[in-house]
Protein backbone atom coordinates (compact mmCIF):
# COMPACT_ATOMS: atom_id res chain seq x y z
CA UNK A 1 0.00 0.00 0.00
CA UNK A 2 2.75 2.50 0.89
CA UNK A 3 4.48 1.58 -2.33
CA UNK A 4 1.59 2.81 -4.51
CA UNK A 5 0.65 5.92 -2.59
CA UNK A 6 4.02 7.33 -1.53
CA UNK A 7 7.23 8.30 -3.29
CA UNK A 8 10.63 9.37 -2.03
CA UNK A 9 11.68 13.01 -1.79
CA UNK A 10 14.04 12.36 -4.70
CA UNK A 11 11.18 11.13 -6.88
CA UNK A 12 9.02 14.09 -5.80
CA UNK A 13 11.82 16.51 -6.68
CA UNK A 14 12.20 14.90 -10.11
CA UNK A 15 8.43 15.02 -10.73
CA UNK A 16 8.08 18.65 -9.72
CA UNK A 17 11.40 19.98 -10.92
CA UNK A 18 12.39 21.26 -7.47
CA UNK A 19 15.48 20.40 -5.47
CA UNK A 20 15.20 17.69 -2.85
CA UNK A 21 15.99 20.32 -0.22
CA UNK A 22 13.03 22.41 -1.39
CA UNK A 23 10.73 19.37 -1.22
CA UNK A 24 11.80 18.77 2.40
CA UNK A 25 11.17 22.45 3.18
CA UNK A 26 7.66 22.15 1.71
CA UNK A 27 7.05 19.06 3.84
CA UNK A 28 8.22 20.81 7.00
CA UNK A 29 6.02 23.83 6.17
CA UNK A 30 3.02 21.50 5.74
CA UNK A 31 2.59 22.30 2.05
CA UNK A 32 3.24 18.69 1.03
CA UNK A 33 1.92 15.72 3.00
CA UNK A 34 4.51 13.09 3.91
CA UNK A 35 5.27 10.35 6.41
CA UNK A 36 8.61 9.99 8.08
CA UNK A 37 9.81 6.39 7.98
CA UNK A 38 13.08 5.82 9.81
CA UNK A 39 15.20 8.76 8.64
CA UNK A 40 13.50 9.53 5.33
CA UNK A 41 10.28 11.19 4.25
CA UNK A 42 7.79 9.41 2.00
CA UNK A 43 5.74 11.94 0.06
CA UNK A 44 2.01 11.40 -0.50
CA UNK A 45 1.54 11.45 -4.29
CA UNK A 46 -1.88 13.08 -3.94
CA UNK A 47 -0.35 16.10 -2.27
CA UNK A 48 1.85 16.91 -5.24
CA UNK A 49 -0.52 16.10 -8.09
CA UNK A 50 1.37 13.09 -9.45
CA UNK A 51 -1.78 10.96 -9.35
CA UNK A 52 -3.81 13.77 -10.89
CA UNK A 53 -1.83 13.53 -14.12
CA UNK A 54 0.07 16.80 -14.01
CA UNK A 55 2.84 16.56 -16.56
CA UNK A 56 6.29 18.09 -16.51
CA UNK A 57 5.20 20.26 -19.48
CA UNK A 58 2.25 21.62 -17.46
CA UNK A 59 4.51 22.36 -14.51
CA UNK A 60 6.95 24.18 -16.80
CA UNK A 61 4.09 26.14 -18.38
CA UNK A 62 2.79 27.28 -15.00
CA UNK A 63 6.28 28.31 -13.89
CA UNK A 64 6.86 30.23 -17.08
CA UNK A 65 3.49 31.98 -16.88
CA UNK A 66 3.97 32.81 -13.21
CA UNK A 67 7.39 34.23 -13.89
CA UNK A 68 6.04 36.42 -16.70
CA UNK A 69 3.20 37.72 -14.56
CA UNK A 70 5.52 38.49 -11.64
CA UNK A 71 7.95 40.35 -13.89
CA UNK A 72 5.16 42.41 -15.38
CA UNK A 73 2.93 42.95 -12.33
CA UNK A 74 5.13 42.10 -9.34
CA UNK A 75 5.08 45.58 -7.82
CA UNK A 76 1.29 45.83 -8.10
CA UNK A 77 0.82 42.35 -6.61
CA UNK A 78 3.08 43.22 -3.68
CA UNK A 79 1.16 46.46 -3.05
CA UNK A 80 -2.18 44.65 -3.15
CA UNK A 81 -0.85 41.99 -0.79
CA UNK A 82 0.15 44.59 1.78
CA UNK A 83 -3.28 46.27 1.87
Amino acid sequence: MLQNRYITTKEASENLGFSRTHIIRLIKNGEIKAKKVDDQYLVDKNSIGVLKGITQYEISSVRSSSSSVLKKYGDIIRKLGSE
